[in-house]
């Protein structure tokens, strides 16, 4: 599809990713003309859709995005939130935090997964080790001192 592509991870996790900022595409004066013909007519609550459209499109691009943390920043410095560029940034910004918080959590995850998994096989192979060590010596005293070894001697 024209302005999107797909992002994968290792894990064979794919997303479709649009393209382009949301503020470009719709503060261009053709797109708001064509928004105004077909969709507003002599409505008087034009902006507030239009408003409620491009808002619609933020939430809708920038999942992730903490929408509360962002709507309080904007109430308490609403210069910087004055166009829809700006809220795009705030929006795109608390977005790629909160991703690249999430993907170190799974890296985290991964690597005490990983660690978990070598310290359970060095357990396996030294518990592994000991049985046949066990063994050997077993076998060693049986035949070295046949009648001088009990069995409940060796399996101590």
């Amino acid at each position: 599809m024209p302005g999107q592509f797909i992002v994968s991870d290792d894990y064979g996790t794919e997303a479709v990713q649009a393209c382009g900022l949301i503020a470009t595409t719709v503060e261009a004066p053709a797109f708001r003309a064509k928004f105004q013909s077909e969709l507003c007519g002599k409505r008087t609550d034009c902006d507030a859709q239009f408003n409620e459209m491009f808002v619609a499109r933020l939430i809708e691009r920038y999942v992730l995005a903490d929408w509360r943390a962002i709507n309080l920043h904007c109430k308490a410095y609403p210069m910087e939130c004055n166009s829809f560029s700006a809220l795009e940034g705030w929006s795109r910004e608390s977005h790629n935090k909160n991703v690249a918080r999430i993907a170190n959590q799974r890296s985290e995850e991964i690597a005490r997964q990983r660690e978990a998994a070598i310290l359970d096989e060095e357990r396996q192979q030294a518990a592994s080790l000991v049985s046949a060590a066990r063994a050997a010596l077993a076998t060693y005293l049986r035949m070295r001192y046949p009648a001088a070894v009990a069995p409940d001697v060796i399996n101590r």
